[in-house]
């Protein structure tokens, strides 16, 4: 059974209430699982989707005692799949599928949940990585004739902002309901990873009228900049050009640049997870494989503006200990990782060791 067993954490983290985990809500009962899943804030209640065998998986909310089905969207035991939450004007916007418009955008005001656009009329535009940018909300979504493009909401009515591919998709679709953004501002403008047709997938820029290709950083294919973050004035991110695997870039406003090669060749590091912390970005990356010799695997890394480092070899050698879930709290860098004897456990590190 997976029932919301973290909540209690959750809540103990933003009151500083000092508590074990505890069973919340059992809103599947044994042996099933709900998979609670998309937690989001919204009216000072914890909104996600969980699956029920009557109702699929749905859109439910917890207001710190009880737990609460906020609208069976399709009706019945099929899913609707709601995913991408994001707050924009006072409601809450997401995906969901109410098995009869597709997978299109929705919102609820806190009363009542109700489909906004069905940006394509023919299956499933799939709505993902809102960002409210110039008082608007952006996103990629697929109208089902341009492909998946940079599409615009203004709280009234949903618009293409931008077909930068004009015979087919510019812009990738994320691994699940539940990813990382792949839109960013920086320097009042949206960046993110699109391809033209001619340039393969690419930086490019948007400043609310025009679109801009940033750098060709892969002359001789994609770059496909990923897990964008804005650090020390500039905007880091994963890519790899021609020589180098996925590695570690950064754009200043002006150029693209390699930060460090953490596993040299054409091999990549993997980076990802990154997280401001004390003046330094930290992150998780491996900067050996097997074939390499004496390296590390997936370990935590941290950069200062001029230097990158290996804050601490936690499952030593080769092995990984894959740090994940790197959260903030009381000062203090808190995450998931598995050193090779007690398995997933929870570190935290004050910006000098782990403690």
């Amino acid at each position: 059974m997976k029932p919301l067993y973290f909540i209690v954490l959750f809540i103990a983290f933003h009151t500083g209430i000092q508590a074990q985990a505890s069973l919340v809500a059992d809103i599947e009962t044994y042996p099933l699982g709900s998979y609670p899943t998309g937690f989001t804030i919204y009216n000072n209640e914890l909104y996600f989707s969980a699956k029920t065998e009557l109702l699929g998986g749905e859109l439910w909310k917890y207001d710190g005692t009880t737990e609460q089905l906020v609208k069976d969207i399709n009706m019945g035991s099929d899913p609707s799949y709601p995913g991408y939450f994001f707050n924009y004007k006072g409601d809450l916007y997401f995906s969901a599928d109410d098995g009869t418009n597709g997978q299109e955008l929705w919102k609820h005001d806190g009363t009542s949940t109700y489909l906004v656009a069905d940006i394509n009329p023919n299956g499933s535009s799939n709505p993902e990585g809102f960002i409210i940018y110039n008082d608007t909300l952006y996103f990629s979504a697929d109208d089902g004739t341009n492909g998946r493009e940079l599409w615009k909401y203004d709280g009234t009515a949903a618009s293409l902002a931008a077909d930068i591919n004009p015979t087919g998709s510019s812009l990738l679709a994320s691994a699940g309901l539940y990813g990382a953004n792949s839109i960013i501002i920086y320097n009042n403008t949206l960046y993110f990873s699109a391809d033209d047709g001619i340039n393969g997938q690419e930086l490019w820029m948007y400043d609310g009228i025009n679109t801009t290709l940033v750098a060709d950083i892969n002359p001789n294919g994609n770059s496909s900049p990923s897990n964008y973050i804005v650090y020390k004035d500039s905007l880091y991110f994963v890519a790899e050009d021609s020589i180098h695997g996925k590695e570690f870039w950064k754009y200043n406003g002006s150029q693209a640049t390699l930060v460090a090669d953490i596993l040299p060749g054409h091999y990549h590091s993997y980076l990802d997870n990154f997280i401001i912390y004390k003046n330094n970005l930290y992150f998780t990356a491996s900067d050996g494989i097997i074939f390499t010799g004496p390296h590390h695997g997936k370990e935590l890394w941290k950069y200062n503006g001029d230097s990158i480092s290996i804050v601490a070899d936690i499952n030593l050698g080769m092995p990984s200990s894959n740090p994940k879930n790197l959260t903030i709290f009381n000062d203090t860098l808190f995450f998931t990782a598995d050193d090779g004897i007690n398995g997933p456990s929870f570190f935290k590190y004050d910006g000098d060791s782990l403690i």
